[in-house]
């Protein structure tokens, strides 16, 4: 089914897909998924989160999934921002525990937005779940090109606004990763890496999964472009959240 989240002035697009098995669906918690920006010369030919994932998503889990896209993705208003995307996964929380689909979440977010589910979890009690995949954690390392960043998230047809190379710097600054490892506390996370990222990628990676309470961290091989669609991916997710959510 596709809906809208409001909020803030913003609409943001969404598939929700309900198992067929009620009986397993009880108790389980929602699934709110995003990839963050699509990839592929066109939002439509290579996709972001829609409603074939969160059909497939959703039968492999048994729960209930949500699918969004972030502002200034596909079908969402808006415009890009670290900011705005935590914002973003913190209004789809509240809409599905308001709207009675469930009473605790599991955040999945993929490259930019596996950040940012952390960072909204961190002010959201009913998340019980993180998981991080292909974390863009090389955004923090020092010679980090932003303004190369912000124009590659323009091609890939994400609407950025007028958010300059001060204000994205700021915002980076203030997420601060080691903070945000404390405020989610003793909750589940799993970060699932490339082994060929950057050095410092996979540093920071170790860093943060030791300085969590309950961290995991899956170091995967041969990946090609990003792991999307690896299905050893979906394999390491449906295990963390059988075990540990």
């Amino acid at each position: 089914m596709r809906f809208s989240i409001e909020h803030e002035g913003r609409s943001l697009d969404a598939h929700l897909h309900r198992s067929q098995n009620q009986g397993k669906i009880k108790g389980n918690p929602v699934v709110i998924a995003t990839f963050g920006a699509p990839v592929g010369s066109t939002v439509s030919d290579q996709g972001h989160l829609d409603a074939e994932y969160a059909e497939h998503l959703s039968l492999l889990t048994s729960s209930t999934v949500v699918a969004v896209s972030l502002s200034g993705v596909g079908g969402s208003t808006g415009t890009f921002s670290p900011a705005v995307w935590a914002e973003d996964l913190q209004a789809a929380t509240r809409f599905v525990i308001g709207d009675g689909l469930g009473e605790s979440v599991v955040l999945i977010g993929y490259e930019f937005a596996a950040l940012s589910v952390v960072e909204a979890a961190a002010g959201v009690r009913e998340v019980v779940g993180i998981a991080s995949v292909d974390p863009t954690l090389f955004v923090f390392e020092e010679e980090f090109d932003h303004a190369g960043y912000l124009e590659l998230l323009r091609n890939l047809k994400v609407k950025v606004g007028d958010l300059g190379i001060e204000s994205f710097k700021r915002e980076l600054d203030e997420i601060e990763p080691e903070r945000l490892v404390g405020d989610i506390g003793a909750r589940p996370w799993m970060i699932i890496t490339a082994q060929d990222r950057t050095a410092s990628n996979l540093k920071v990676s170790r860093e943060l999964v030791e300085l969590a309470s309950a961290a995991e961290l899956h170091r995967i091989a041969a990946v090609g472009d990003n792991l999307r669609a690896d299905p050893r991916v979906m394999a390491i997710l449906l295990g963390w959240i059988e075990r540990a959510v």
